[in-house]
Order: C-alpha cells, then sequence, then structure tokens
C-alpha cells in the first residue's frame, strides 16, 4: 500500500475528529499545539504526519494515539480494496455538529466522511481570522 494512502487516510481521521469534536481548525491547532498552518497542510493530507503531531492530536481530542491511528489504517485498508475512493473521503451532506454520540460513532464507523474537508466552509472562515 503508498505510503500517501496512509497520510490521506489519517488526514481524514484526523477532520472528523475535528468536525465531531466541534473545533475549528484554529482551536485544534491551539488545543493540540501545532502551529496552524501546519496543522492545515495534515488536514490536507499533503503533509505526512509525525508520532508526536499525532499524540498531541489524539490528546486533543481526549483518544488514544493507537485508536486514532487503528481507524486511519481500517480506512486506508477500505481505499485500497476499493469500498471507498479518496474522492468519497472528503465529501459529506452531513453536518456532524447536531449528531448524538450515536450517530457520530455510526460515521465513523461506515464510510461517511464527516463534513470537514480541507475546502470547506469553516476552512474558509479559519483562514479569515489568521
Amino acid at each position: 500500500m503508498e505510503q500517501g494512502k496512509h497520510t490521506r487516510a489519517l488526514a481524514a481521521e484526523i477532520r472528523a475528529e475535528r468536525a465531531a469534536s466541534g473545533l475549528t481548525q484554529a482551536q485544534l491547532a491551539d488545543k493540540a499545539g501545532i502551529n496552524y498552518e501546519t496543522l492545515k497542510l495534515l488536514l490536507k493530507g499533503t503533509r505526512p504526519i509525525n508520532i508526536s503531531q499525532i499524540v498531541q492530536l489524539a490528546q486533543a481530542f481526549d483518544i488514544s494515539p493507537a485508536d486514532l491511528v487503528e481507524r486511519a489504517m481500517d480506512r486506508a485498508s477500505r481505499m485500497s480494496d476499493g469500498s471507498t475512493t479518496p474522492s468519497t473521503e472528503n465529501k459529506s451532506d452531513v453536518d456532524p455538529r447536531g449528531m448524538s454520540a450515536g450517530q457520530l460513532d455510526q460515521l465513523r464507523q461506515g464510510d461517511v466522511a464527516l463534513a470537514a474537508h480541507p475546502n470547506d466552509p469553516e476552512s474558509e472562515q479559519d483562514e479569515q481570522y489568521q
């Protein structure tokens, strides 16, 4: 499996967790102690994520780093077997902010990406406040 696929899958999981947490990109960067510009690249999947950043992000989401990586590996595997594609990874008509914990868990377990892709309106809004 290509390395880029793992990076994109991990970025998708981080975007999903960010959306589920209701955090803006700026808030997540602050809470995780990661530079905002670096976080934007990580969320886009254009910059590989190092182990320290995985730990920092997992702590910001109050989940274990192993859980975050495991979900990303599952997603990467689904990308490899064709059950999901990169084009569907970043699309969603779902707004997770109004969902219950059970509904969010169903989204995480399924192959529905949350509405936190790099080009969402919130990303543009975050950039206004730099």
